[in-house]
């Protein structure tokens, strides 16, 4: 990512503004989508999705145009393609692994959650997966 790219050369100061610069366009696309807009409730998630895109953007643009990150910078080879084998067999497991709580948590909702309550139990996987645990 690539606030782990600019913290490794301690660029700070653009990820601040830069998560600045995506609540300040966060908080008024976040009340048209909700208040104005037909969306409603949906228009949250929307401009939630929104928001991350356009901080990966400013901060894509910065450093590819900041001279700080120039040294660091390396230009696009087809040399990534050629261990891709090797790329694919350590990725299929590791995309397993961050799949999996996903998939127990519906297979639980599933087998022994009647249906009256799933919303109650899908919110409390939400929130801890929010958590982290």
């Amino acid at each position: 990512s690539y606030v782990r790219f600019l913290l490794a050369q301690s660029l700070v100061f653009p990820i601040l503004v830069s998560g600045f610069v995506t609540l300040t366009i966060h908080v008024p696309l976040c009340w048209f989508l909700v208040y104005r807009s037909s969306l409603g409730f949906l228009g949250a998630g929307v401009a939630a999705s929104i928001s991350p895109w356009i901080n990966a953007l400013i901060l894509a643009c910065y450093a590819r145009f900041s001279k700080k990150c120039e040294i660091t910078r390396t230009p696009w080879s087809w040399e990534v393609f050629y261990d891709l084998k090797t790329f694919i067999l350590l990725a299929i497991p590791s995309s397993a692994m961050s799949w999996y709580p996903f998939l127990y948590g519906e297979i639980f909702v599933l087998l022994f959650v009647d249906g009256n309550h799933v919303y109650y139990v899908e919110i409390s996987f939400l929130i801890c997966s929010l958590d982290g645990q």
